[in-house]
């Protein structure tokens, strides 16, 4: 979720001279003045010091003194830098007048941008005074601003040193750190910023956002929560305008993420709610966007879809209109994929997220060129190399890429890689499953999760691989800025996120051609690279042993289903991907099929509960008893695999289908129900149901009325049970289950995609891999049509475009 480091950005500017003590002037008519001021209104202060500079016209202090009073107390700007100027005509070594000068100039761009003018000032007051805090300060904030992260470090860690207890220095230099990717210094000096000012209202935000971004949002909600009781004790501590509500109206969106993470649906929904209250009523137009998005959000996993389509509709006319002025919107890449939009729209979406990331391509020159010499290193780049799914699905693509290149040694065979790796920077859970990916990578890089942007890069780049394939994509994890900065020079999009990048940074997407059909290359800024089978990647060596199809006599009462003959419709999808569409199209085949039921996920947490009554309301309203809906506890992935004898037939969602989930049901002996949809989410079913064959693919239809009259036909039929007996009998033996394979399909392809790269440059064209082993991959150019250029999409391409929205 994007909401979270909003405040990253985030940086102090109230950064004048004053706030630190002033050397004595050495003038005792000035030093009289500035000793009334203290007690004076700012309008009094300037006569005295106007009066005291006409009686020293020689002097720089009282005309620096004078900038200082017309400067602060809001008199006359302009005429507050011709006093700074005065000073320094009459003192060029002065300090303070250089300093305040560069503020002054520095606030006259802003909107512009940066000033070279301030930092030239800067400059010179820190040549004349090494120990001049404000100048570092505000010099050390401009080079931030400009995104030159490193540099402005070099001048937090020289205010640290001098200044280690300064709350402010301790939290931009956290503010720099987290940009530059190091969360644990960060982390380490927002922490240290809080010990000295507990109330410091930035700080504990941006601390709460480093736990809530690197998965512990338990302690996030804590720091959230005691960043709004500082918030109404003492207001903000720094921000640019000072408006509490900017930071009131962040916290309580960036709370109702965490909280809907936890399943704590109610408190979700009411911080989402008082943060669009509060964004409302001051006006606050980009706040009041973001909270009502998230409001929206926040009720997808609970499927509360009371007016779901008219604020899905508002949100996605007020993103058209922020991408049209050129703004990222507000619905991240993967939210769209949730919900029924256009594949140009979601496109659209992507490229707009992803240009926000641009500028990290400018953290470190393009790795060097490697010339081909026939030998081919790849690297794989994950959050998820734990117990997750990912890792359940590409443990075994580690495996079989060492057992390849220990049997091929020989140049005459086929050729292997010569070195995989594994770039992780993710938690390590010491699960079984990051051991195996670990034992059988060349190199296992995990501590990119400690370092900064930078040094990740460097040492991603440090095992020398021509490809990496990112296999995270736009979803809770990316580290998307590695990628902008080159970790190698072919650089691939594969598995989690199904659908386009919109980076520039990512060359090509691995698929096939059933999840994307040659005419659907123009929604993609990627050049395809088009796998034989399905392009997705199964393992489940690790489980061979599960080889229980048929449920035991007290299986389904195990698991409080009724017993045979009754029909168990099943959907072990995550919620999120219910849809009305897809839960009313499942309540007319229960209606259709008397005393059937259906078999769900149950929800983490209290989130359980509002999905319960929702969607069992959402079944009475549409004539189907609540009682048949029945819950699937979460256990183990061997029981899981297991527990697919319990039911019948898996009946597919609408909108993203089931992805790891069908795989998991096709492997536990549990046939697919899907709709081929229109785009890659939607398609995922009817790619694996043609790679596991066994008259499979059979289940894999192109209409609502055809999935709703099959599921019917086929509910406790013989032709239903001789499915899942060839399925048994034929489905372990498939492509779709073959990683062996798989990987050699995917190695193909890693070198026509480097040969591709080499003779051009770059990869100019989509490549295909074809089914037929050769000693050789196939490289051939797809001529399905003109590919976009990633620059098509950029601003005003579809400004007038009309399928921009809801179908």
């Amino acid at each position: 979720m994007r909401s979270y480091t909003v405040l990253l950005a985030v940086l102090i500017t109230a950064a004048q001279a004053q706030d630190e003590p002033l050397p004595p002037t050495g003038l005792p008519l000035l030093d009289d003045a500035v000793e009334q001021c203290s007690h004076s209104g700012a309008l009094e202060c300037y006569a005295l010091l106007a009066e005291v500079a006409e009686r020293l016209p020689g002097e720089a202090w009282p005309q620096f003194y004078l900038g200082l009073v017309l400067h602060q107390g809001g008199i006359d700007a302009a005429e507050a830098t011709r006093a700074y100027e005065r000073a320094l005509a009459l003192d060029p070594g002065h300090v303070d007048a250089l300093c305040n000068l560069g503020k002054m100039r520095s606030d006259a761009v802003r909107a512009e941008g940066p000033s070279d003018a301030a930092v030239a000032l800067w400059t010179r007051a820190l040549e004349i005074d090494p120990r001049h805090r404000m100048a570092r300060v505000n010099l050390a904030l401009d080079l931030h601003r400009r995104g030159r992260f490193d540099a402005a470090t070099v001048h937090w860690d020289e205010l640290l040193r001098r200044h280690p207890a300064d709350p402010e220095v301790l939290y931009n230099a956290g503010v720099t750190r987290a940009h530059r990717g190091e969360v644990p210094v960060a982390a380490d000096l927002y922490q240290a910023c809080l010990e000295r000012a507990p109330d410091h209202v930035e700080a504990r935000i941006n601390l709460a956002a480093l736990y809530h971004k690197h998965g512990t949002p338990r302690d996030a909600v804590e720091h959230y929560r005691r960043a709004l009781d500082s918030l109404r004790r003492v207001g903000p501590a720094l921000g640019e305008d000072g408006d509490p509500a900017d930071a009131e109206t962040m916290i309580h969106g960036n709370l109702g993420v965490a909280l809907t993470q936890l399943g704590e649906g109610d408190e979700a929904v009411a911080a989402h709610a008082a943060g669009l209250r509060i964004a409302e009523a001051r006006g606050m137009v980009d706040a009041a966007d973001q909270a009502r998005t998230h409001l929206l959000k926040a009720r997808v996993p609970h499927c509360d879809w009371v007016a779901r389509e008219a604020m899905l509709a508002e949100i996605l006319d007020v993103d058209r209109r922020r991408m049209d002025r050129g703004e990222r919107p507000a619905l991240l890449p993967f939210d769209t994929l949730l919900v029924d939009m256009p594949p140009r729209a979601r496109m659209r979406h992507a490229v707009y997220t992803s240009r926000a990331l641009e500028h990290y391509g400018d953290l470190l020159p393009p790795p060097a060129p490697s010339e081909p010499n026939g030998t081919l290193r790849v690297a794989y780049m994950c959050y998820d190399f734990n117990d997750h799914p990912t890792a359940h699905l590409v443990e075994g693509l580690f495996r079989w890429h060492r057992r390849f290149k220990d049997a091929f040694r020989s140049a005459r065979g086929p050729r292997a890689l010569e070195a995989v790796a594994a770039l992780g920077y993710g938690k390590d859970d010491h699960s079984d499953y990051r051991d195996a990916i670990a034992a059988d990578a060349d190199a296992f890089i995990n501590d990119l999760a400690l370092l900064g942007h930078v040094d990740a890069v460097v040492a991603s780049r440090d095992f020398g691989a021509q490809i990496v394939v990112d296999l995270q994509g736009h979803t809770l994890g990316t580290r998307m800025e590695l990628c902008m900065a080159r970790v190698a020079p072919v650089q691939l999009a594969y598995l989690i996120y199904p659908g386009t990048s919109g980076a520039s940074c990512l060359d090509g997407a691995v698929v096939d051609p059933i999840v994307v059909p040659p005419e659907a290359a123009r929604v993609y800024t990627e050049r395809l690279v088009y796998l034989p089978g399905t392009y997705q990647v199964n393992d489940y060596e690790r489980h061979a042993a599960v080889a229980t199809y048929a449920a035991a006599p007290d299986a389904r009462a195990a698991h409080g289903l009724p017993p045979r003959p009754f029909v168990v419709f099943c959907n072990f999808n995550k919620v999120d991907k219910l849809d009305p569409a897809s839960f009313g199209l499942w309540m007319n085949v229960l209606r259709r099929a008397p005393g059937s039921v259906l078999w769900l996920l149950r929800p983490k947490g209290r989130q359980f509960d509002h999905v319960a009554a929702n969607l069992e309301a959402e079944a009475a309203a549409r004539g189907v008893h609540p009682a048949r809906l029945v819950w699937a506890d979460r256990v183990p992935k061997a029981e899981h695999l297991r527990r697919h004898a319990a039911a019948d037939l898996l009946l597919d969602t609408l909108i993203y289908g089931a992805h790891s989930t069908a795989t998991d049901a096709l492997r536990g002996g549990l046939p697919l129900l899907t709709v081929r949809g229109e785009q890659f989410p939607q398609r995922v079913g009817a790619s694996l149901l043609s790679a596991v064959g066994a008259n499979q693919e059979l289940l894999a239809v192109d209409s609502l009325r055809d999935f709703e009259d099959l599921a019917v036909s086929l509910a406790g039929t013989r032709r239903l049970r001789a499915l899942r007996a060839r399925l048994a009998d034929e489905g372990r033996a498939s492509r779709l289950f073959d990683t062996r394979a798989f990987t050699r399909d995917l190695e193909r392809a890693f070198h026509a995609v480097w040969e591709g790269h080499a003779l051009a440059g770059r990869l100019a064209h989509h490549v295909v891999v074809l089914e037929d082993v050769l000693p050789e991959p196939a490289l051939k150019p797809f001529h399905g049509g003109p590919l976009p250029s990633f620059e098509s999409v950029l601003p005003g391409a579809w400004a007038s475009t009309g399928d921009v929205g809801v179908r």
